[in-house]
């Protein structure tokens, strides 16, 4: 009965998804939304298997478990379905809004998922599969959304926005799994498509909805995503406003952002914003080892600490895991895509020395890398193990890969022209 229900629904979203209108303005045509929507269904049910077979105890099965538990509160009290969402067992006030651990806030980011598994499983009755399929849906729509930003950009660069919007494999696996990866990736993609679809046809209730509603699910699911935000959506808005070029801005935005942490840590006796950072790596540190458990500095709250350890935090967001890091064939698949990426930088980096050609700076490439970068650094300080940071970096990887694929593709395009 459930492999009938998991058909059925299957079919029916694949004759609705080209039907919808939001899906429309990515004018891509229906046997490469069925193509792309099959991938990224049939690569969910992938990570569920992979999960369940070889990781007795892993997130994604036991907060699906978790939103059967929680459906069944719903039939039976629903009152208490819902009172439970602002049940907090430590006492404090709601406070700790940035802790990992032991925090109302941080159990709530995983409740919002169990929450929505919930609802769900009014119609799969907690089958894992049927859960995957509904979730994905709605991570599709996030890539979906992307999408519409990158084509509206560069129209002519269609497959190279379908790969780095859609099939880079890591993303593509980390954000099919019912978790609040999949979630986070979504409302960053649909913040993104707001503020575009704002500053390029103007304000309008549905888009000043969604752009707040992104906003607030990252705040609750993400806060230090949310905050970075912050100082890259300013930097944006100048951008899109001024004469300057968009990596001055956005230069200048970040010294600033410096400047003021400066200004705090003198004026004041302690720097709260780097305490929530160091706080948030003590809160890690004190999880249980995990099999790919990196060496860690320890944080202060200082500027010069954290200006010390950026060539650590870089090594461990931006290179690892290494090729010599691999101990099966999953993590050498990481490595290997990871290398893959680094070559295209050095093909970048190549026409920048020998042909002189510099990064098409678009306002939304530079708007992404800034989040990115910054995000992978604060990840890089944090978080103590590579199957982790893996995970974490999946969301940001199409704002990093993007640029380099648009440019790669559009500098061999002008030569082609030139050489005819």
């Amino acid at each position: 009965m459930q492999l009938f229900i998991f058909i059925i629904l299957f079919v029916f979203l694949q004759l609705v998804i080209p039907r919808i209108s939001f899906v429309k303005q990515s004018r891509l045509e229906r046997n490469e939304l069925f193509g792309l929507f099959t991938i990224k269904v049939l690569v969910g049910l992938l990570l569920g298997w992979i999960s369940f077979t070889y990781y007795p105890v892993n997130d994604y099965w036991d907060i699906n478990k978790k939103g059967f538990d929680d459906y069944q509160v719903l039939m039976e009290h629903p009152v208490k379905f819902f009172s439970d969402f602002f049940f907090n067992p430590y006492h404090d006030n709601y406070g700790r809004f940035f802790n990992a651990v032991g925090s109302y806030w941080n159990d709530l980011r995983s409740n919002i998922v169990i929450k929505l598994l919930a609802v769900c499983n009014v119609l799969s009755r907690g089958n894992y599969y049927i859960n995957s399929l509904i979730f994905n849906f709605f991570g599709f729509m996030g890539y979906i959304a992307l999408y519409i930003v990158f084509s509206g950009i560069y129209p002519h660069l269609k497959k190279m926005i379908i790969i780095g919007c859609f099939l880079l494999p890591s993303t593509l696996y980390f954000t099919s799994g019912i978790h609040k990866d999949l979630l986070v990736a979504s409302f960053l993609s649909f913040y993104v498509y707001a503020i575009y679809s704002i500053l390029d046809s103007g304000y309008s209730k549905k888009r000043i909805c969604l752009m707040i509603l992104s906003a607030l699910m990252i705040l609750l699911l993400r806060n230090f995503l949310f905050i970075v935000m912050i100082p890259a959506s300013i930097a944006l808005l100048i951008s899109k406003k001024s004469k300057l070029s968009t990596l001055k801005i956005n230069l200048l935005t970040f010294l600033t952002c410096i400047f003021l942490l400066g200004f705090i840590e003198v004026f004041t006796k302690n720097n709260f914003i780097l305490e929530i950072i160091t706080q948030r790596q003590f809160d890690f540190l004190q999880l249980e080892k995990a099999g790919s458990q990196l060496p860690m500095n320890t944080l202060h709250p200082t500027i010069k600490s954290f200006f010390i350890n950026i060539p650590h935090a870089f090594n461990h967001s931006f290179l690892r895991p290494f090729l010599c890091d691999s101990t099966n064939v999953f993590s050498l698949f990481l490595s290997i895509e990871l290398l893959v990426y680094f070559i295209l930088f050095l093909i970048y980096i190549r026409q920048l020395i020998f042909k002189g050609i510099i990064l098409n700076a678009n306002i939304f490439l530079v708007f992404g890398l800034f989040i990115s970068i910054i995000m992978l650094l604060i990840i890089g300080y944090i978080v103590p193990n590579t199957g982790s940071i893996v995970r974490y970096r999946s969301i940001y990887l199409p704002f990093l890969i993007l640029p380099l694929l648009v440019n790669i593709r559009f500098n061999l395009q002008r030569n082609n022209k030139l050489n005819k």
